[in-house]
Parts: C-alpha cells; sequence; structure tokens
C-alpha cells in the first residue's frame, strides 16, 4: 500500500460561510482563532461564545495529486471520500 502525506495547508469551512486556511494536523478551533473568527476560549468566559461550534458542520478541503499510475490502482482508500471534478 502506498502513503499519501496529507500534512500541511488545507482549507476550512464553516457551515456555509468562506474558506479559511488551517495546517494539518491541527483542530478547528485553532483555524478559526488565528483566522480572527471566534475569540480566545481560554480568556475569561469567551469559551461560552465559542461553545455554538459543536452544533456546526465543518469542512476540510485540499487538493492533491496523485499519479496517474496509482490511480488504476485498486484497493481500499481508508478514510478519503474522492471528489473528482
Amino acid at each position: 500500500m502506498k502513503e499519501l502525506d496529507l500534512r500541511g495547508t488545507w482549507n476550512l469551512r464553516v457551515d456555509d460561510n468562506e474558506w479559511i486556511p488551517c495546517t494539518i494536523p491541527g483542530d478547528s478551533h485553532t483555524a478559526l482563532l488565528r483566522a480572527h473568527r471566534i475569540p480566545h476560549p481560554y480568556t475569561g468566559t469567551q469559551e461560552l461564545a465559542v461553545q455554538y461550534l459543536a452544533q456546526r458542520d465543518f469542512i476540510f478541503e485540499r487538493t492533491i495529486e496523485i499519479p496517474e499510475a496509482q490511480l488504476r490502482e485498486t484497493g481500499p482508500y481508508y478514510g478519503l471520500i474522492p471528489s473528482i471534478r
């Protein structure tokens, strides 16, 4: 089985808002904090202001290139949902 390193810069979207850059490995709260979309949850009682995020949908996206020969191979692609455009 061949491995593909997916670490690096991704895009994150919460619900239908615009995309923001994020780093994987990483998490959505850190990305939103770095993009100045949420207040720092560890300051005062600001954690209350970000609890709504637990009810939101998050989409992580990244474009990757897979060599043609590897695309013809069959096998399990655990954890990936292919989106070919």
